[in-house]
């Protein structure tokens, strides 16, 4: 950073700027590995510098990674016009660099890179690349929401896929078989937020409250809404609907039932409305009888969420 000041384009008072900031910075750095020990001696160089508007994780920890993150806030350069010759120094395509472009720009190309190459890795990438879809579902990093210190850890932890499970690599040497008694299923971070008995009653808390919620939000618009219906298909099997909404005035009614799992890649959410639709479509004859409402009227929604607090774009624009 100091190179591309002394180049003679930075502004009156920057050199005593960045100085000031490379204190900041040294600071944040050593208090981050104080705080977060075992975050820090795992994660990967991109997640560090990824985009901080695609994960608000990146924004906490970008300034142990990209030194001008601080040097934003304090307006060193954040308007300085960058040199030519850091193209080359910064290994960006020259391009992308004109002669206005500033070093705000330049740490915006850095960090989208940076997010690109942790989609890449093959253990912490999973999930990643929907952090992006909906930024202000992961805001929780800076708020802390009510969460012990503890907890707060072992959530940036998750969103990192850096939980001590025994999937992870180097986590454990004799079995990665889930250490639940009775379970022998493979002990990944995605089994013990979904599938392990160990946590069932949590996830079915979590379960309603997400109902609950989305219940609340129709009824507050107007809609006649019933909770956990159950309903038979053609075939003569049972089912159980998260919710049935009507809009009586329009005669529309809409079967939504959501599912929280662990986020893998950006097509979930689509395979999750198909899958409740195979499920649910079978069972409108019967809701049509039982609510005097005709056939071609219905529809079925299937709501994806993510174990991690993700939100996909799908889910949000319902």
């Amino acid at each position: 950073m100091m190179s591309l000041c002394e180049s003679g384009n930075e502004p009156p008072g920057s050199l005593k700027v960045i100085s000031t900031t490379h204190r900041h910075d040294t600071t944040v750095h050593d208090v981050i590995r104080l705080l977060i020990p075992a975050l820090y001696k795992n994660q990967s160089d991109s997640l560090m510098a990824a985009d901080g508007e695609c994960h608000h994780l990146c924004k906490l920890m970008a300034p142990v990674r990209h030194r001008w993150s601080i040097n934003d806030v304090i307006g060193g350069i954040r308007n300085t016009v960058m040199p030519s010759d850091c193209s080359p120094r910064l290994k960006i395509p020259e391009g992308n660099i004109t002669p206005r472009t500033t070093g705000i720009h330049l740490r915006d190309e850095l960090r989208k890179r940076s997010l690109d190459s942790w989609c890449q890795l093959l253990h912490k990438r999973k999930g990643v690349v929907i952090y992006e879809e909906y930024p202000r579902s992961n805001s929780w990093v800076n708020t802390k929401r009510n969460l012990s210190s503890s907890e707060y850890i072992n959530a940036i932890k998750m969103s990192c896929n850096l939980t001590a499970v025994r999937s992870v690599p180097g986590r454990a040497f004799s079995t990665t078989r889930c250490r639940q008694p009775g379970c022998n299923e493979t002990e990944t971070l995605g089994h013990v937020l979904g599938f392990c008995r160990k946590g069932e009653l949590l996830r079915n808390n979590r379960h309603r409250r997400v109902r609950g919620a989305i219940a609340c939000l129709l009824r507050n618009k107007g809609w006649e809404v019933h909770e956990e219906v159950h309903c038979i298909s053609e075939d003569d099997s049972h089912r159980r609907a998260d919710i049935i909404a009507i809009n009586r005035q329009q005669q529309k009614p809409i079967i939504i039932d959501s599912t929280i799992r662990m986020e893998r890649d950006l097509n979930q959410a689509h395979q999750v409305y198909q899958e409740k639709r195979a499920i649910y479509e079978p069972c409108i004859p019967y809701l049509s009888a039982q609510y005097n409402i005709p056939l071609f009227n219905w529809s079925v929604t299937g709501l994806f969420f993510g174990a991690r607090s993700s939100l996909p774009k799908f889910t949000y624009h319902f």
